[in-house]
C-alpha cells in the first residue's frame, strides 16, 4: 500500500496577464482609438499578472531539494523604435494597495531596460528575470522563499515611456506584456496587448510664391502657437521636450528650406496656429496667423499645407 502520495493542481498560469494605458488620473483609458501625446510626455502603464500558488515549493531532484518554480520573466516592448523607457515608478500587490515593494522585488531579479539613456534605436521597455534559475540553487531557493508571500496574489508593475525626436511621427505604437513561467520541465507563456495604441502627430508645410504655386520660397521664419483660456502659449521645442510659453521671444523658430518646406513634428492632436515673423526677402508678412490642425493623417505629404506670399 502507498501511502505516500502527493496530489498538486495544475501548474499553468490561470488567470490571464492584464496591461492598461493610464491617464494622468490614474485611470484606464478605454479608447478605441490610438491616444495621442506629445514629445516628452510620461505615458503610464500598469501590467498585472499573478503569482503561482506553487511559487515557493522545493522538490527533490537527483536527491537534492530544489524550487519547483525555475523561472518567472516578465517582458514589456513596445512595437517602434524611438521611445524612451521612463522607468518603473512602482511595484504593488494588488491594484488597491498603495505599498511599494520594488525595491524588495527587483533585488531578486535581474532587470534589464531597453533606451532609459541611449540613442532610442531599441524598442523601450524592461526584462525581468527572477532568481529562479536552479544553477545558482541557493540564490533560487531565496527567490522562491521571497516570492511564496505573494503567491495567489496579483502584482502590479507601473512604468512609463515618453515619445522623442526619433519617434515615428503619424505612426501608431502598440506594447505587448508578456510573462514567462518555467515549472517540472515545462514553460508557459501568457502575453496582452490590450492596452489602447499610441502615436503623436505632426503637420508639413509649402511656403511659395502667390500664384505660384511651384515657385518655393525660402527663408520664411514662422512661430507656432496654441489658444488656452484665450491666451497665446508659443511652442519651445527641445532635445525631446516640448513646453508652451507666453513668452514669444522663448519660442522655437521654424525656417522654410530652399524648397519651401518646413515641418513641425511630436505634437498632440488639436488646433494650432503658424505665426510667420519674418517674411522671405522681397514679400511681406503674411497678414492672418494660418490656422492648422494635428490629427492621425495630418502628416501625410497628401495633406501638406501651402502657404502663399
Amino acid at each position: 500500500e502507498n501511502t505516500d502520495i502527493h496530489l498538486y493542481p495544475k501548474n499553468k498560469i490561470k488567470t490571464e496577464v492584464s496591461k492598461e494605458l493610464l491617464d494622468d488620473a490614474g485611470n484606464p483609458v478605454t479608447n478605441d482609438t490610438a491616444v495621442d501625446y506629445e514629445i516628452g510626455k510620461k505615458i503610464t502603464y500598469r501590467v498585472g499578472f499573478t503569482i503561482p500558488n506553487q511559487i515557493g515549493e522545493l522538490v527533490t531532484k537527483d536527491g537534492q531539494e530544489t524550487p519547483r518554480y525555475t523561472a518567472l520573466n516578465l517582458k514589456d516592448a513596445v512595437t517602434q523604435t524611438g521611445l524612451k523607457f521612463e522607468g518603473i515608478d512602482k511595484i504593488v500587490v494588488g491594484a488597491g494597495d498603495t505599498t511599494d515593494i520594488k525595491t524588495d522585488f527587483l533585488s531578486h531579479s535581474t532587470p534589464k531596460y531597453t533606451n532609459a539613456a541611449d540613442d532610442f534605436s531599441g524598442y523601450a521597455g524592461f526584462e525581468i528575470k527572477m532568481n529562479l534559475d536552479p544553477q545558482n540553487l541557493d540564490e533560487a531557493k531565496e527567490t522562491a522563499d521571497y516570492l511564496k508571500q505573494y503567491a495567489g496574489k496579483t502584482i502590479y508593475i507601473y512604468y512609463a515611456v515618453s515619445f522623442t525626436d526619433k519617434t515615428p511621427v503619424d505612426t501608431t505604437v502598440d506594447n505587448k506584456f508578456t510573462v514567462e513561467v518555467g515549472h517540472d520541465g515545462q514553460t508557459d507563456k501568457k502575453e496582452t496587448d490590450d492596452a489602447p495604441a499610441i502615436i503623436t502627430g505632426g503637420k508639413k508645410f509649402f511656403k511659395h510664391e502667390a500664384g505660384k504655386e511651384t515657385q518655393a520660397l525660402q527663408g520664411a521664419e514662422f512661430k507656432v502657437y496654441k489658444v488656452v483660456d484665450k491666451k497665446k502659449l508659443y511652442l519651445k521645442q527641445g532635445e525631446n521636450t516640448i513646453s508652451w510659453t507666453e513668452n514669444q521671444v522663448e519660442a522655437t523658430v521654424y525656417t522654410s528650406d530652399k524648397f519651401g518646406q518646413l515641418q513641425v513634428t511630436g505634437l498632440s492632436f488639436g488646433t494650432y496656429y503658424l505665426q510667420e515673423t519674418k517674411a522671405p526677402n522681397g514679400f511681406q508678412l503674411l497678414e492672418k496667423d494660418q490656422e492648422f490642425e494635428i490629427k492621425e493623417g495630418s502628416f501625410n505629404v497628401a495633406n501638406q499645407l501651402s502657404i502663399a506670399n
